[in-house]
């Protein structure tokens, strides 16, 4: 094996275990779920690492037994980078291998949890190697045990376009998530006609602590709230009687203003 690549392998063997035996579909599966858990590894231990780029890519879908392997090329990827590709595989597989997955993301679990379900239904083995070393097995019987992290309740204001309205709403906030708002048919149709409307909401939101991010939202109250734009806010200021901002006219001019040293 050349010195400059590394094979990260998941291998199922057993009970007649081949590509020619299962779906595509549950290949392609295993191989999603195997980038899912790797990426999000990656995420959790290295967060100054940009997971959108290429850090590994599918070298094949060996025929003996079934194996899915991954290469990481040290020449394309920068040494820090090369080792976090590394790095969170051997955690991932060492995790597997203790039963612990306590150090791993929600999400690498669920995706562990998902190679696991085929091992038991297909009644094979699988395999987390490096570089044609068994790290650890998942056997039939393996029970991923998952720790429950405790989510966040609290009253919290969200601000956000409207972008979808039915049973529920759709709110996509400035960070570019969106929150599924639990409301009544009353609010539903009272929203409805603020469809692509910026909307202030109040409710009680569920946070997962580990990223942060609303999971649940109830809604509570419609905020009396209407966007406005730092011209109109300053349009109002210098009516006021203050005519020191009656130089300023539009937007650069305020901001010039605002942040000169």
């Amino acid at each position: 094996m050349a010195e400059n690549i590394d094979i990260l392998q998941l291998r199922f063997e057993g009970n007649g275990i081949n590509p020619e035996k299962v779906k595509p579909s549950q290949v392609c599966d295993l191989v999603i779920n195997l980038q899912n858990a790797l990426l999000a590894t990656i995420k959790k231990e290295y967060p100054e690492i940009d997971v959108e780029t290429v850090l590994f890519s599918l070298d094949g879908i060996k025929h003996e037994s079934l194996g899915i392997n991954l290469k990481a090329l040290k020449e394309k990827l920068l040494p820090q980078v090369y080792d976090a590709v590394i790095g969170s595989f051997l955690l991932i597989a060492t995790c597997v291998g203790t039963n612990d997955v306590s150090k791993l993301s929600s999400i690498a679990v669920q995706s562990i949890k998902k190679i696991a379900a085929f091992s038991k239904e297909n009644g094979c083995n699988g395999q987390f190697n490096h570089n044609g070393k068994t790290i650890s097995t998942i056997t039939p019987t393996t029970e991923i045990k998952e720790i429950k992290i405790p989510s966040l309740k609290s009253s919290v204001n969200i601000y956000g376009e409207i972008i979808d309205v039915g049973s529920n709403i759709h709110v996509k906030l400035d960070d570019g998530n969106t929150v599924i708002v639990d409301t009544d048919k009353a609010t539903s149709k009272q929203l409805a006609p603020r469809l692509w409307d910026y909307v202030g909401l109040r409710g009680i939101a569920k946070w997962d602590i580990e990223t942060f991010k609303i999971t649940e939202f109830k809604l509570t109250e419609v905020l009396d709230y209407n966007p406005g734009s730092i011209s109109d806010a300053f349009n109002e200021l210098k009516s006021s009687g203050n005519s020191g901002w009656d130089n300023f006219n539009n937007n650069d001019d305020i901001a010039k203003q605002l942040f000169r040293d």
